[in-house]
């Protein structure tokens, strides 16, 4: 059975180092959009996947208030403002992880048999909240509607170091598609050479999300959140040139 082999070692692990950084920092692409060589090779793809249970949570929405004078308007959503910040304080959220727009402001009409009637002044901002304890998220989301809150626009999982997890799964995926080539040039007799080629593949339903939902997260009896695990999934299309002369 045939060896697996590198002709000019050094310069495949700079190759290898090089693509890895493209890779993680440049967004996937349609595999199919790059030409093949016009010389023996071998085409494999690999899959990688980590599963964790994500530890932060983004809060997000909207404060506004309508009243007759821009002003007044005005007034009522700093003041719910204020006191959503201080909710989200008093669960130890750091000021760095609490985000609120500038306030937008315009006329409110309201259609009245076929006549546009001014309502007044119209107001909103919008304030987003992170929790990187995810514990706590019904104790803030008691507190927010405390503070003034009636609903909430957005809940968004997410890891603190998925830039991690995404280069892990990126890793196994690379280590999928060697294996594969290995398995597949022992078998065959041919001997790879070099790396032609490192392609990220895009999904073929559209750009792939940097997480997908493996458990549906729930409300717990105790009316809290219960976060189901989430896979960070990456793949290659890797290309290696090979030496089918060699006995």
């Amino acid at each position: 059975m045939k060896s697996y082999s590198f002709h000019h070692l050094s310069l495949f692990v700079l190759l290898v180092t090089f693509l890895l950084s493209s890779l993680l920092s440049g967004p996937a692409v349609a595999a199919n959009n790059y030409p093949l060589p016009h010389v023996p090779h071998l085409v494999v793809e690999g899959r990688g996947v980590i599963e964790e249970t994500p530890d932060t949570v983004t809060v997000r929405f909207e404060i506004n208030a309508t009243a007759k004078d821009l002003a007044t308007a005005k007034q009522q959503v700093d003041v719910i403002v204020s006191n959503a910040i201080k909710a989200a304080k008093s669960q130890r959220i750091k000021d760095d992880n609490i985000n609120a727009s500038k306030i937008q402001a315009f006329p409110q009409y309201e259609w009245q048999q076929q006549t546009r009637v001014y309502k007044g002044e119209r107001v909103s901002r919008q304030v987003s909240v992170t929790l990187t304890d995810s514990d706590r998220y019904n104790d803030l989301v008691e507190a927010l509607l405390k503070a003034g809150i009636n609903r909430l626009q957005s809940v968004e999982m997410d890891f603190s170091k998925r830039k991690k997890l995404e280069k892990d799964a990126l890793n196994l995926a690379l280590d999928d598609a060697k294996e594969q080539a290995i398995a597949i040039s022992n078998r065959s007799g041919a001997v790879m050479t070099a790396i032609y080629q490192i392609v990220a593949i895009e999904p073929e339903h559209g750009i792939q999300p940097m997480m997908e939902m493996t458990a549906a997260r729930s409300q717990t009896d105790a009316g809290g959140l219960k976060l189901g695990k989430q896979k960070i999934e990456k793949r290659v299309r890797v290309v290696y040139l090979l030496d089918t002369t060699i006995k």
